[in-house]
């Protein structure tokens, strides 16, 4: 099986990193402020754009830095110098302004000290982003800085961290520990038995949004046993015949969406009412009825995420 596309977040990197300029400790407070430095800002997680919902990428002017406590270098692409940096709740000129998005917040968020420009959750902005530069600045610069964010202290001693390498790590000036931001491994199942799909619900989703089951790898566990048990635990169906088929980079925070697709060898249907809300077979043809608008009762993934991918290209006979 060969898949001749990719998931939004996964498209081959565009970026150098530069891994030779991590160890420069002047690259941030320097670099950052030439004219080849283009910078993205967050707020409360959510990137600057404009009116078009795209991501807007500033000149790294002095009273743009001074709002950005932390500031992380991206990489280099067609000569330009990426940074992205997250700005400080209290810095806005009006405190009592707050943005407070939530899972799938739709709204469009205005802050008091940028008013030509809006911030967006990226969630919702999956389906403009396709293969692009864009997208992998964006992943990279949310997954990045919520890191930064949740690590703020030392996991050996407790004291307060310090940003090293440019934003790649977090060094500890009591006990010396250097710590490295992690991915979590998600693993995401496309189950199939016959001529349909097993979908499930998660309790915090919106009304009628179903997906493909999936779950957190545990410590010493294969790909292949964490499909296994995450579908057993959810929803006590039996599979086998896994295979790999495709990844996605997903910074809600910081996982690795590890996309595989099974068979089914049960088909009776047991949710777990502490794992899922609820699970549910369904036929091709009733998955073609929903993408074609003619049910509304089951809403299914939007269009970027791993998940869509894959159930499109099982639509499409790819993945079989």
């Amino acid at each position: 099986m060969e898949i001749n596309e990719y998931v939004t977040f996964a498209n081959p990197s565009q970026l150098e990193r530069k891994r030779d300029k991590l160890e420069d400790i002047d690259l941030l407070n320097h670099g950052l402020r030439g004219k080849d430095s283009r910078v993205l800002l967050f707020w409360q997680g959510m990137p600057m754009v404009d009116s078009q919902s795209m991501p807007v990428f500033l000149e790294p002017k002095p009273k743009i830095l001074d709002f950005l406590p932390t500031k992380v270098f991206l990489g280099t692409n067609s000569g330009i110098d990426y940074y992205a940096g997250e700005i400080a709740l209290q810095s806005t000129s009006q405190p009592n302004v707050v943005a407070k998005p939530t899972l799938f917040d739709t709204k469009i968020y205005q802050h008091p000290n940028f008013p030509n420009y809006q911030f967006q959750n990226l969630r919702i902005l999956l389906p403009l982003l396709g293969e692009s530069l864009n997208a992998e600045l964006l992943a990279t610069s949310k997954a990045l800085l919520g890191w930064h964010k949740a690590h703020k202290f030392c996991s050996s001693c407790g004291a307060s961290s310090d940003l090293g390498h440019t934003g790649w790590s977090r060094i500890c000036p009591q006990c010396k520990s250097e710590h490295f931001p992690r991915c979590d491994p998600v693993v995401i199942m496309l189950i199939t038995h016959q001529n349909r799909l097993l979908l499930g619900r998660s309790y915090h989703w919106p009304r009628g949004m179903h997906s493909l089951l999936a779950g957190f790898m545990e410590p010493g566990e294969s790909i292949e046993s964490a499909v296994k048990r995450e579908v057993y635990e959810e929803a006590e169906i039996v599979v086998d015949n896994i295979s790999y088929v495709a990844s996605q980079p997903w910074p809600f925070p910081t996982s690795l969406m590890i996309g595989c697709k099974g068979i089914a060898l049960t088909e009776e249907i047991k949710p777990q009412i502490e794992e899922i809300e609820n699970a549910l077979w369904l036929e091709r043809e009733e998955v073609m009825e929903i993408y074609g608008g003619f049910r509304t009762d089951i809403t299914l993934p939007r269009k970027g995420s791993i998940a869509e991918f894959m159930i499109r290209k099982w639509l499409e006979g790819t993945l079989t």
